[in-house]
């Protein structure tokens, strides 16, 4: 049996019908993929720190290394609901590799003081300690508590 409807027509049924379930094309969220072990260490530090009050936060500097790296950001279409933009089945996983152009160390006060320094292409033991030398010292106080994110 031939289909006498042209092309053009059954497709555009089929996307009022996805419409109506409320469902539309859009470009997935990236999002870092964590295993389950890094899941229960984050919960494991959220629950930790849950008692902070905020004058015990403001006495708390973060830090963070980065790479700026040349990677194709490629866009996937999904077809998901409304207010579902995170939701892991309509998510783009992301993961940290490739083409290396720079490395950066920043670090962050609740007072919005910060510092953003350049590190050396690779960064061992004695590198990663010149850095935390050289940037803390700038940032830290008697009093401050520096959270460093578990890095090797």
């Amino acid at each position: 049996m031939k289909c006498t409807r042209p092309w053009s027509e059954f497709k555009f049924k089929c996307l009022r019908t996805i419409q109506k379930y409320l469902l539309f094309c859009r470009v997935s969220a990236r999002k870092p993929h964590l295993s389950k072990s890094q899941v229960k260490r984050k919960i494991h530090w959220c629950k930790t720190y849950l008692s902070f009050t905020h004058a015990d936060w403001n006495q708390v500097i973060f830090s963070e290394e980065s790479r700026i790296a040349t990677l194709c950001n490629t866009r996937h279409n999904v077809w998901r609901p409304i207010n579902s933009r995170y939701k892991s089945k309509y998510t783009c996983k992301t993961l940290k590799y490739g083409g290396l152009l720079l490395l950066v160390w920043g670090a962050i006060r609740a007072d919005g003081y910060r510092i953003l320094i350049q590190c050396p292409p690779s960064l061992g033991s004695q590198a990663n300690q010149e850095v935390l030398r050289i940037g803390l010292s700038a940032l830290c106080t008697p009093q401050i508590v520096f959270m460093q994110d578990g890095a090797p």
